[in-house]
């Protein structure tokens, strides 16, 4: 299928000629340079000394870039799952994911947000069991089931479906979808609301900043946590339809009106021109301008379990 359009516009438009993504593609090799040279900190790893993960207390976990552990109502849930050490063959993993697969409670719902390689990743996707649930964008049904999981289901925008007292909803985003040089947008990329306990979390998993959050907000008010990307966001003239920056992402945060934010999407991979520890310094200067306070700015170690109380 592929993406006509609807309430948000779905697709992005590419700016810029091939020689000048050639000229970026150059002087970002001499950035990352001087990032190195300044000696750019990475996110710390950290550890789970109570051992939330594996007790019955709600918890939420940053793994590295997308990926997060939903523990909630007594289910498990991963959301973009990545653990392995390259994405898309060429982007190398800068900081270990944590914890360790072995350490991850087995889940019982997988949610994908787009099927881009750095979000939706084959060799992490082997090691989960063939019977485990999946939630995945309209059109991204059928990669799974070609890699023979037996119970998967597909989501438009603002679908809504009860898996034993979990209530998981799509939600759009600004993005695009493509694996391939030839399936441009012909699956259908979002965020996921999850509602369990009497809690509600947000993963908008890759968005650029558009009026969809404040939709959101308003119909899923009282969200407890956002995780909300702020890292992939230099040169604005490429990523700027595609990635909030810090600020936009501290924008998008009072536009939902939600309790608490989890960065996401930094730290992880090296895909754009920033250095790896601007995107949190520059969201907390945000949070200080908008007299935000920081407290609910949540910047775990990776690995390190948020107990939701």
């Amino acid at each position: 299928m592929a993406v006509k359009g609807g309430e948000y516009a779905t697709e992005i438009p590419q700016p810029g000629s091939w020689r000048e993504f050639m000229k970026w593609r150059r002087d970002h090799k001499k950035l990352i340079k001087l990032h190195q040279a300044r000696g750019e900190k990475f996110p710390a790893v950290g550890s789970d000394p109570e051992g939330l993960l594996r007790s019955d207390k709600d918890s939420l976990t940053w793994a590295g870039h997308a990926s997060t552990i939903l523990r909630v109502g007594g289910h498990t849930i991963l959301s973009d799952p990545v653990w392995s050490n390259r994405v898309g063959v060429i982007i190398k993993r800068l900081t270990p994911p944590s914890p360790a697969w072995h350490e991850v409670p087995p889940p019982d719902l997988i949610t994908i947000s787009h099927n881009h390689y750095d979000h939706l990743d084959s060799s992490t996707i082997r090691r989960v069991k063939k019977e485990t649930r999946v939630a995945v964008p309209k059109g991204v049904g059928a990669w799974f089931r070609k890699r023979r999981f037996r119970n998967v289901e597909e989501f438009d925008w603002w679908q809504t479906k009860e898996y034993d007292g979990l209530s998981v909803t799509f939600v759009p985003s600004r993005h695009f979808s493509g694996r391939t040089l030839w399936d441009r947008n012909k699956s259908l990329f979002g965020g996921w609301i999850l509602e369990a306990n009497g809690r509600r979390t947000y993963h908008s998993g890759d968005t650029g900043y558009f009026a969809g959050f404040r939709e959101i907000g308003q119909r899923f008010p009282g969200i407890d946590i956002a995780c909300l990307p702020i890292g992939a966001y230099l040169p604005r003239w490429i990523m700027q339809e595609i990635h909030t920056d810090p600020d936009e992402a501290g924008r998008a945060f009072r536009d939902l009106g939600a309790k608490r934010m989890l960065p996401i999407h930094w730290g992880t991979f090296r895909l754009s021109d920033e250095a790896m520890d601007a995107p949190p310094e520059t969201l907390r200067a945000h949070f200080e301008k908008e007299k935000i306070d920081l407290g609910r700015l949540l910047l775990p170690d990776l690995g390190s379990p948020i107990h939701l109380v």
